[in-house]
């Protein structure tokens, strides 16, 4: 054997090292190649049924990859022949390219132990037989041996643990990949995610009943299970009017939140109205003919029929109510909606088998599942799944999260409980405060504060009109909590009511510097979310409340309850005379940018202010205590990160002030209603309540939604 110099022999072995890795790296990349030509046969045969075979349509030539495609299909002698899920396939092979991935860096680090061993002594001293040389150096493997190996090397370990895992479940991050059948998974990480509005997507769980990438997608969420328990004389036909036939009281349908489209009406969410149909689907994994023939497939082993074909297979013995999950309502996506949402990062596209999926159903499905939960630890389950769930683990304990996930909770008591018992009592501070209650008395309590609020807004709605102040509730459990954060604890004026619509502005909002040239550095105030067209951002309206400026005939009342002594509007201008004549100053004024308002189409004298106010979301603030509040409001400052917190106390402050004219009894409903705690947590919801106003502002007018409770 000729002998080389010692430097060559190193450097020789050390290219072989660096082959070996590449040829690992190539075997993984061809795996995921084959992955892709297989989903690209999926979609192929979901049109047409081809007789060519995989080789031929896909031009998989070499042998390696057609025995691999082989081998994975292939079925054990001896079993059952069963339907295999193309899901099914794609995880074994993502499982497998993992194992490689773990394979090529054990074999790495111990090539590398190998290289580092021989670089001891010089191959002048290695005996010529030495077979670690021998096999570095002289070995070469031709494409056959390699897939003959593998092949081997598959069948005696990655294909027995790929078929272990697939059988005990599976799920993995399948990309931007959108097909019926997938999962969706929202992302919690986000600055500004849906703690403020639609929440019942936080951490929720859809699955993908319908894609077609130009026209629309459609899926249900499936974490959102309520505790309202319908029969079928809850249901009615197409008309809305008339009953179902055949109706049978002992079919008993537990309902679940699908989706804020065509849902229960005034139940979750924006598109859940009186005016909309709602829509009930019903998943199953009934495998008759029977069932075949009125329910669609999503995934092997789970379906989905109406309504009425569920209840056909009852009537027929084919199935029973509890072997249906009924939801009401969808998500819906247009043409790459989705998609967009996807590259912004606000879902993971997930797969998973249907075990994992009836799993989930069935324990949520269970007596002991608290709505309340919200399906967090579904959620949370599928996310360690697909290898994400260890980044909201360290995210769990951060005000966003926290946040988030509480307001999510608040959202499932109002929308999913519809037992009282499982949405109020229980949510109370003190358990002894819960012993004493008499529960047969609910159903009275409940009525009689029904009662009592309707009185008190029967007295007090006609009073309303232009140049009235109304203040956010104090008698109603924070009815800005989940939406329109921006009215919690508010103060505002009334400026026009028509037969279309109340028109009014916030007084408590101050807001960043705009840009425009207010005299005096008066804070600019956010007056509601319509602007006046070609006014965007600029000051809308000039208010003050001055004698001597009345007097001068400065601007001209808000309304007719203002001529003598309430709050006038005026100009810019009429400001900037009112400074230079030294007969105000800018302390006495308040600028005001947008507006909010409140329609009557459709609700006539039920709409508008008035109607907030009978609803009881508003109260009229006494004329004794507009000064007060005035003069409370007019020491906010332009609003900084730095003074948020301070302005906010000020805001609630004036708000306070607004309520002298209350009646005892409603004060010390405000109190019991502060000692009610969000459900599985230490936090109230008054605090909740004041928090998810901080959160607004930090993100609609400092535009930082993590200032939460950190500031």
């Amino acid at each position: 054997m000729k002998n080389f110099h010692p430097d060559y022999q190193k450097h020789r072995r050390l290219c072989h090292h660096r082959s070996s890795n590449y040829t690992s790296n190539m075997s993984c990349a061809l795996v995921l190649l084959l992955i892709n030509a297989i989903m690209i046969h999926h979609a192929v045969t979901c049109f047409q049924h081809s007789s060519s075979s995989p080789k031929a349509m896909f031009g998989l030539q070499k042998r390696g990859s057609v025995v691999a495609v082989q081998q994975l299909f292939s079925k054990k002698e001896g079993t059952e022949e069963e339907e295999e899920d193309w899901r099914d396939f794609r995880a074994k092979l993502l499982m497998q390219f993992k194992q490689a991935e773990k394979s090529e860096s054990s074999s790495s680090s111990a090539a590398s132990q190998i290289v580092e061993d021989e670089e001891e002594y010089s191959d002048f001293d290695r005996p010529i037989g030495d077979p670690t040389l021998t096999a570095a150096a002289t070995t070469t493997t031709t494409e056959d041996e390699m897939t003959a190996s593998s092949s081997t090397s598959t069948k005696s370990s990655s294909s027995t643990s790929s078929k272990s895992s697939v059988n005990q479940g599976w799920a993995y991050d399948s990309g931007k990949i959108i097909e019926k059948g997938s999962i969706i998974l929202s992302r919690a990480e986000q600055d500004f995610g849906f703690g403020l509005r639609q929440q019942y997507f936080h951490k929720c769980v859809i699955l993908v009943t319908f894609h077609e990438e130009n026209t629309f997608t459609k899926g249900i969420i499936l974490n959102r299970p309520t505790d309202l328990i319908l029969t079928d004389d809850d249901f009615v036909k197409d008309d809305g009017i008339t009953p179902l036939d055949d109706c049978n009281e002992e079919n008993a349908w537990r309902m679940w939140f699908g989706g804020d489209v065509a849902g229960m009406a005034g139940h979750g969410g924006q598109h859940g109205s009186a005016d909309v149909d709602p829509e009930t689907i019903c998943l199953h994994s009934l495998t008759s003919d029977a069932a075949d023939e009125v329910s669609e497939k999503v995934i092997k082993d789970i379906k989905w029929t109406t309504l009425n074909g569920a209840r056909k297979l009852l009537k027929s013995g084919e199935a029973k109510a509890s072997d249906f999950w009924v939801f009401c309502g969808y998500a819906g996506w247009g043409p790459g909606q989705l998609m967009g949402e996807l590259e912004r990062e606000s879902w993971y596209m997930a797969a998973t088998d249907s075990n994992t999926l009836l799993k989930s159903l069935a324990k949520q499905d269970s007596e002991l599942s608290d709505p309340r939960n919200a399906g967090l630890d579904i959620w949370q389950t599928l996310m360690d799944m697909i290898d994400h769930g260890d980044d909201y683990k360290r995210l769990k304990n951060t005000p966003q999260a926290e946040f988030d996930d509480l307001m999510l909770r608040e959202w499932a008591r109002a929308n999913l409980c519809f037992q009282k018992s499982s949405g109020d009592d229980d949510d109370k501070v003190d358990d002894s405060e819960k012993e004493e209650k008499d529960d047969s008395g609910k159903a009275g309590d409940f009525m009689d504060d029904l009662i009592k609020r309707a009185s008190s807004a029967a007295k007090n709605v006609d009073k309303v009109e232009v140049g009235t102040l109304v203040r956010a509730s104090s008698s109603k459990d924070y009815p800005f909590l989940l939406n329109d954060q921006e009215f919690h604890k508010s103060i505002v004026l009334v400026i026009q009511d028509n037969e279309m619509m109340s028109v009014g502005v916030i007084l408590n909002l101050p807001m960043t510097s705009s840009g425009n040239k207010i005299p005096g550095k008066i804070p600019c105030r956010y007056g509601g979310a319509y602007g006046i067209k070609g006014q965007v951002g600029k000051p809308s309206f000039w208010l003050h409340l001055n004698k001597s400026l009345r007097d001068a005939k400065i601007g001209s009342p808000v309304g007719d309850i203002n001529k003598e002594d309430g709050i006038w509007s005026c100009t810019s201008e009429q400001v900037e005379t009112a400074l230079r004549a030294g007969i105000a100053k800018p302390t006495d004024f308040m600028v005001v940018s947008g507006f909010s308002v409140w329609g009557k189409v459709g609700r006539g004298e039920a709409g508008g202010i008035r109607g907030e106010i009978w609803d009881g979301d508003f109260e009229i603030v006494s004329k004794d205590c507009v000064r007060p509040v005035w003069d409370t409001l007019t020491t906010q400052e332009e609003l900084t990160p730095e003074n948020m917190n301070k302005n906010l106390d000020i805001a609630e402050t004036a708000w306070m002030a607004s309520s002298s004219s209350l009646e005892d009894d409603d004060e010390e409903e405000e109190e019991e209603d502060d000692k009610r705690m969000v459900y599985n947590s230490d936090v109230s919801v008054k605090s909740l309540a004041d928090d998810a106003l901080k959160c607004w502002v930090g993100a609609l007018l400092l535009d930082n939604p993590r200032l939460r409770k950190s500031t």
